[in-house]
């Protein structure tokens, strides 16, 4: 039972928390753990010319901006495109279209739900069946899912294929989306024919996410200045042949990159190659599959990625920050300015809330992901100080829409990233060769 006199007893021990509570009961957390540095702008020696900010409004789809921004950079490479996003007078400014691959993704993962929905039932797996439903069609991805998405459908120039009111806030479709496959469901269970019921509600998909999102383009033409200032036109593309032609087919050359803690129940080991099961949303998709590191290692992987002029595709656990645009981990922030506050009555037992990376991870100590490019770095001697991070919220945000993330919270916090293969050890090349060992539940 809880013991109320106790802990308002402890509570009013403590002078400083009455002071505490008048002020955050005013402002934010974040907002009184701001502090002058945090307003101070970041310099960095190892730095890639940015091309401009995009923005993925109200929507889950980072992780497609963190690849298409990717792909932007070898686009401008190859091509020797200008770009220079403040110079309307030659329209100079480059983007790949989210919203055209967020169409598929949504029709993919819809008939994926489908095909797992019509299995479990003929199974029986009542608990595989409330999880489909329960997640539904969302928004969230990862770079597997990217990298198969492009390789069946292409890309194309944001021009080709522009955002919609739905696309950039996508609350609205993914809620009639989830309506479509619960009937599509209850239709199942009613006994009905299940390939006449898919291709009934399939086909309603396609109708809602065409009328939201506009009719795809079949071909279009690629136009761009060079650094030469030379116009130059590329006519009659279709999405597949324009990504064909610049072979950019990315996790051929790259491998992703975890840093999970070693666990001996789960069999998880650093320097081993793994396939998490299940872990697709496309009918017939290649599951996910990762090399784990150790988190040192992953830093100087990135790092030689950034000064081979070539930034990185990179995921982190999303935790609280701040929108100065310096990341810093908010968790040891509290301890350091509310460490008494924290503690009971005296503070000879004091509470803390920062953890290790360890910790994080074993305890589920997150909230959720977000995909981001990596651009450079500020390294001091041996070590890196802050990263520089190309985010997707538009360039109102931070820097210009740059984050300065320290390097405590790329440790503790970092997730996946995309590496190119030929700066892997032999070793670490000879594990990626083998067959991957199977996991469940990676995450």
């Amino acid at each position: 039972m809880l013991d109320f006199e106790k802990l308002k007893a402890n509570y009013e021990s403590n002078p400083s928390n009455r002071l505490m509570e008048n002020l955050l009961s005013k402002i934010s957390v974040i907002d009184s753990l701001k502090t002058k540095d945090l307003y101070n702008d970041e310099m960095f020696n190892i730095e890639l010319t940015p091309h401009g900010m995009t923005d993925q409004y109200a929507t889950g789809r980072c992780w497609i901006f963190s690849y298409l921004n990717y792909l932007r950079e070898i686009i401008i490479y190859l091509t020797n495109m200008y770009v220079n996003p403040i110079n309307p007078e030659k329209n100079a400014s480059f983007e790949l279209s989210a919203n055209y691959l967020a169409y598929y993704d949504k029709l993919e993962k819809i008939n994926f739900a489908m095909d797992k929905l019509i299995e479990h039932l003929t199974k029986n797996q009542k608990k595989e069946v409330d999880k489909i439903l329960a997640q539904g069609v969302f928004d969230g991805g990862d770079f597997n899912h990217m990298n198969q998405l492009i390789n069946k459908y292409g890309i194309v120039p944001a021009r080709a294929y522009n955002e919609t009111i739905t696309s950039i806030s996508t609350y609205e479709i993914n809620a009639v989306l989830d309506r479509i496959l619960g009937s599509f469901y209850l239709q199942l269970k009613s006994g009905k024919n299940p390939e006449n019921v898919k291709e009934t509600h399939i086909q309603a998909a396609y109708n809602l996410l065409t009328c939201f999102y506009g009719q795809m383009p079949e071909k279009f033409d690629f136009k761009f200045f060079t650094n030469n200032d030379e116009f130059k036109i590329i006519r009659d593309l279709t999405p597949k042949r324009f990504y064909e032609i610049l072979k950019l087919d990315v996790l051929n050359e790259y491998v992703e990159i975890s840093s999970l803690p070693e666990n001996k129940e789960k069999k998880i080991e650093y320097g081993k190659y793994y396939e998490e099961k299940d872990s697709t949303w496309i009918s017939g998709g290649r599951n996910n599959h990762y090399l784990n590191l150790r988190i040192n290692r992953v830093k100087q992987l990135m790092l030689q990625q950034l000064k081979n002029d070539l930034p990185v595709c990179f995921d982190i656990y999303y935790i609280p920050n701040f929108y100065e645009g310096k990341w810093k981990d908010i968790y040891q922030l509290i301890d350091e300015n509310y460490a008494s506050n924290l503690s009971l009555g005296n503070a000879k037992k004091p509470f803390k809330l920062e953890l290790n990376r360890e910790q994080i991870i074993k305890s589920k100590s997150i909230q959720e992901a977000h995909a981001m490019l990596l651009t450079g770095a500020s390294k001091i001697s041996k070590n890196v100080d802050y990263w520089k991070v190309e985010n997707s919220w538009g360039e109102e945000y931070g820097y210009d829409g740059f984050i300065a993330m320290s390097d405590d919270f790329m440790t503790k916090y970092f997730m996946t990233a995309l590496i190119d293969k030929t700066l892997l050890s032999k070793k670490e090349q000879e594990a990626i060769k083998k067959r991957a060992i199977k996991v469940k539940d990676w995450e």
